[in-house]
């Protein structure tokens, strides 16, 4: 019995359990149980969680005063219960042990192991109640979805190590670069690296990218300098193509042609964009030998390269359609089209083929310019279009064969026309059309296809229709000559023919045109399209304040500033003058305002030239300058002060080039233009303006005064001593002569005056300059100058001639390093041979006795030099000894030739000049010549020859018909030089001595 109450008592306590889980429903599909709520929610779980989360909830229940207990379990939405939160305590019914109900319970021990929508469902009821009377409540729903494995991502980049690459070659990169990943590992990744520039050298950083990461790699990449070299080979049949190992300096790069040591002109050189190759383009055709190629300015000495040419030959010949129309009114022939090309690709004309063709006939009005010939048929027949005929050509001096055959066609008609482009009859050459082009000048050039695709050599031009869709730029009123036609026009080869462009009604506001050329027979309409802004033309014009003071008669630059409609400054003369309305205006000598002058570079500079009168000491003359733009109107104005007549005021000065320590017995000699003056407004003036002030006449003068009647120094004039003298024209010069006595010093006053006499001096111009007198004793050295080589003709019997003699110069040398020329009288000469002599001062040759040419030769029959010593003994006052010093002299029977060449720096600079033209732009060989100041021979002596001169480099302007005469002679001639023109002249020696002196046409004079 007591085990079957055991037995029941076990499945009433499994039935009441299941009834208490089964009374939980979830609360979105059921009602809740009625009755107040037990548990109140402090924390809910988070919404979302991932598999093996931990999720924690806090609750309490307070409504219970006592102790209580808690059941809790997960429930999977759509599954039912999946576990009891705390299973150990089975015995109590899963319920937690006893809590206050006021206190906050804490869930933190369920860890969810699979995904799914879950609740956590509680159950409350007091101490030992019975477990029927527990009130269950959901506290939280939560999704727990799977857990994403953590990605392995890019952690780190490790930068290559650096690269180093010659200057212009290609930088070669890693492809890959080693990657740290998040989880610790490493491995090679690839690379996408930024360009690198290797056309300069230098450290450059160079950064990469690498896919998957915001990461950049970078690799230092060293550039390293290397000098530039070159290659050359032959690219068409004028040309010569030059190849650099990098970039170079094309404003710097200067080409010269040789084919066996002889010049070849050239036409232009054309620089690739990447400045790593040029295009020679020789002005005649290149034949059979070496050529070498000089490159100047970008080295210290010329690149130079060689490269071996053939003659131009026949390498391949073309039948150019698979169709041969019939003749317009002759079924009986067909015309065939054909091209020769040469080694280079180029077309060749004038070429001698022998044809052989199926029909059994010869060839018809073979035209070797064109490429045409016709065919004919066999027989008497006609021939029938679709019919095969084969031809043969044989070019028999290149052994160059074509086989091809043709189909027999219809009549050819203008079908369509392929535009070649703009030509510009003035410049030879495509250019794009501008707007404001005038008549006669442009034609438009194109090739005519027939119906089967080849090229027409005679076209019936009547059969086209020229329109333009814009006549207010291009004209299309053909009974004005719009598009009327004009000569054919050759190019690399090609013929084509042209129609001329006739300027519209407002022309100088272009725009843009479509020209149609309508076929009439086929109706097919080719379009060429001409764009063209319009003319630039001064909009803005505004003048500032001159930098400069301006005085009666000057002039002076008065700074503008010009704008077109486009907003680009304006500065060519010929935009500006005419355009620019000036008041008042220059009207040429003697008069005074505004004026624009042109300059050598074509641009305008604007002066104000100032009246003679008006303005005097005390006040200056107000001038009101106006500009008015001619079109549009826009004004300026600026007001400026011409003040007094500058005339000279004050003497500051000597010229450095008169010392002013003067040898006892010795003399210099000054003029009006080695004195410093300044005029009234502080001003030093030009020698010229001092030369022209004095040379005034009876106006004029320097009034030069010694200040002792015992004085160190004698001040004469034309040999006449005086104490004042009075230096009255730019020829007249005051001789300060250091006499023999014992004075040391002494000042000489310089004075302006006015009148030839010096009779009105000028208020405070007196300039008082110490001359010191320097005795032997007062010299801590003697030194002799360097002679140079002395020349010697070789005959034993004649003197050279006096240019060539050697003139000593003996300075004594004073305690602070001051060197003082001593007089003649101050030292005498003796030398070791008997062959020369001595006059003076000077070296000389004897008139018999002297050397022989014998004498300038060596055992072995060599050239040689003789060397002798010039014995300078300085004499004492008394005659004695006081210094004895021996230079070597070392005299040369080598035949005067050129050695120096020295361009006058007032005319050249860095190798470059500017040159003016005569009228019809005319430059003769002596105005070339007018840049070289001075030629010396190998003994320093001034020497006389006229050099070859050589034009090269020439690089035209558009218009320009710059033609050369007489090149590479010493009569050369230039005509028709237009400003802006580029040229280089050598002037080539008899020596071998060359210069070059690149030139830029200016203004004609």
């Amino acid at each position: 019995m007591a085990k079957a109450k055991k037995v029941l008592s076990t499945v009433l306590v499994a039935l009441f359990t299941v009834f208490t889980v089964l009374s939980y429903v979830p609360a979105q599909t059921t009602k809740a149980a009625a009755g107040p709520t037990k548990i109140t929610i402090v924390a809910k779980p988070q919404a979302e969680y991932k598999v093996g989360d931990r999720v924690i909830v806090k609750f309490n229940s307070a409504p219970y005063k006592g102790k209580v207990q808690y059941r809790a379990f997960l429930w999977k939405v759509g599954v039912g219960k999946v576990k009891e939160l705390y299973p150990g305590y089975s015995k109590d019914y899963f319920y937690k042990a006893v809590c206050p109900g006021t206190s906050t319970f804490t869930i933190d021990v369920l860890y969810v192991t699979e995904p799914g929508t879950y609740e956590i469902v509680v159950g409350v009821k007091a101490s030992g109640a019975k477990a029927s009377t527990a009130k269950y409540v959901n506290v939280g729903r939560f999704v727990v979805k799977a857990k994403e494995e953590a990605k392995v991502e890019i952690k780190e980049l490790v930068n290559p190590a650096d690269v180093t690459v010659d200057e212009g070659a290609v930088a070669t990169l890693p492809a890959t670069v080693k990657a740290v990943m998040t989880d610790g590992t490493e491995k090679e990744v690839a690379v996408k690296w930024d360009a690198v520039d290797t056309t300069k050298a230098g450290e450059y950083t160079v950064n990469g990218t690498v896919e998957g990461t915001t990461l950049k790699p970078a690799v230092k990449v060293t550039v390293k300098a290397v000098a530039p070299t070159a290659t050359v080979s032959a690219v068409g049949v004028k040309k010569l193509e030059v190849k650099f190992n990098k970039a170079v300096d094309d404003t710097k790069a200067k080409f010269e042609v040789k084919k066996d040591s002889i010049l070849v002109n050239t036409e232009k050189v054309e620089f690739a964009a990447d400045k790593k190759s040029a295009v020679i383009t020789m002005a005649t055709n290149l034949t059979k030998g070496e050529y070498t190629v000089s490159v100047s300015g970008l080295t210290e000495t010329a690149i130079s390269v060689k490269v071996t040419v053939d003659d131009v030959k026949v390498a391949k010949i073309n039948i150019l359609s698979t169709k041969a129309p019939r003749l317009s009114g002759n079924d009986k022939r067909a015309l065939v089209s054909y091209e020769v090309l040469n080694q280079y690709g180029e077309k060749m004309t004038g070429q001698t083929i022998s044809w052989t063709i199926s029909t059994g006939k010869s060839v018809y009005n073979e035209n070797t310019i064109d490429g045409t010939f016709e065919i004919e048929a066999a027989g008497t027949s006609d021939f029938i279009p679709g019919q095969i005929v084969y031809i043969t050509g044989v070019h028999a001096a290149s052994a160059t064969v074509v086989n091809a055959q043709v189909e027999i066609a219809l009549e050819a008609q203008a079908n369509e026309v392929l535009f070649k482009g703009v030509y510009d009859t003035t410049n030879l050459k495509l250019v794009d059309l501008p707007a404001g082009f005038t008549d006669n000048r442009y034609v438009l050039l194109f090739q005519v296809k027939d119906q089967y695709g080849n090229i027409m050599s005679s076209p019936n031009l009547s059969k086209l229709v020229f329109t333009s869709n814009n006549p207010l730029f291009v004209s299309s009123d053909t009974a004005n000559g719009a598009f009327a036609v004009s000569s054919d026009v050759t190019l690399d080869g090609a013929t084509y023919k042209a129609v001329a462009l006739k300027a519209g009604s407002s022309v100088n506001n272009g725009g843009t045109v479509t020209i149609q050329a309508i076929s009439s027979v086929t109706g097919k309409i080719s379009t060429y399209t001409v764009e063209a802004k319009a003319l630039a033309a001064v909009k803005t014009f505004t003048m500032s304040a001159p930098s400069k003071m301006i005085a009666e008669t000057e002039k002076v630059e008065i700074p503008f500033t010009a704008v077109d409609q486009y907003g680009n400054a304006v500065t060519k003369y010929s935009q500006l003058n005419g355009n620019v309305t000036l008041s008042p205006l220059y009207n040429g000598t003697g008069t005074s305002g505004l004026k624009f002058e042109e300059q050598n570079d074509g641009t305008a500079k604007l002066y104000y030239y100032a009246p003679a009168t008006g303005a005097s000491d005390n006040v200056d003359l107000p001038v009101y300058l106006t500009s008015i733009v001619t079109n549009g109107g826009n004004f300026s104005s600026l007001m400026v002060s011409v003040k007094e007549k500058a005339r000279p005021t004050t003497i500051v000065g000597l010229d450095s080039t008169k010392s002013t320590y003067i040898a006892k017995g010795n003399y210099v000699d000054i003029e009006a233009a080695d004195l410093i003056i300044q005029d009234q407004y502080g001003r030093t003036m030009t020698d010229s303006a001092v030369n022209a002030w004095v040379d005034a006449a009876s106006e004029n003068s320097i009034v030069v005064e010694s200040t002792s009647t015992n004085s160190a120094f004698q001040v004469l004039l034309n040999n006449s001593d005086s104490v004042t003298q009075v230096i009255s024209t730019t020829n007249s010069a005051v001789r300060i002569f250091a006499e023999n006595n014992t004075n040391k010093t002494e000042t000489i006053k310089f004075t302006l005056a006015t009148g030839d006499n010096g009779a009105n001096p000028v208020t405070v111009s007196t300039k008082s300059i110490v001359f010191t007198k320097v005795s032997k004793s007062e010299y801590v050295s003697f030194e002799v100058a360097d002679f140079g080589k002395m020349y010697n003709n070789g005959n034993a019997s004649a003197a050279t001639p006096s240019t060539h003699n050697k003139t000593v110069k003996v300075y004594g040398v004073l305690a602070n390093g001051t060197k003082v020329l001593l007089p003649a009288a101050d030292y005498s000469l003796a030398l070791t041979t008997s062959k020369l002599t001595t006059s003076g001062s000077i070296i000389v040759d004897v008139t018999s006795g002297g050397y022989a040419a014998a004498d300038f030769v060596d055992n072995l029959g060599n050239a040689k030099d003789v060397k002798t010593t010039v014995i300078v003994t300085v004499n004492g006052d008394s005659g004695e000894a006081l210094q004895i010093l021996e230079k070597e002299l070392v005299v040369s029977n080598e035949a005067l030739k050129v050695a120096t060449v020295t361009l006058d720096e007032d005319l050249v600079a860095d190798g470059k000049a500017v040159i003016n033209p005569t009228t019809g732009g005319v430059i003769d060989a002596n105005k070339l010549k007018s840049v070289i100041y001075e030629v010396k021979d190998q003994y320093g002596v001034d020497f006389t020859e006229n050099p070859v001169i050589i034009i090269t480099n020439l690089v035209k302007v558009d218009g320009s018909t710059f033609t050369v005469t007489n090149n590479g002679t010493n009569s050369v001639s230039i005509a028709n030089a237009t400003m802006g023109d580029k040229f280089t002249a050598t002037f080539k020696y008899a020596s071998g001595l060359t210069v070059k002196v690149d030139f830029t046409v200016g203004l004609t004079q």
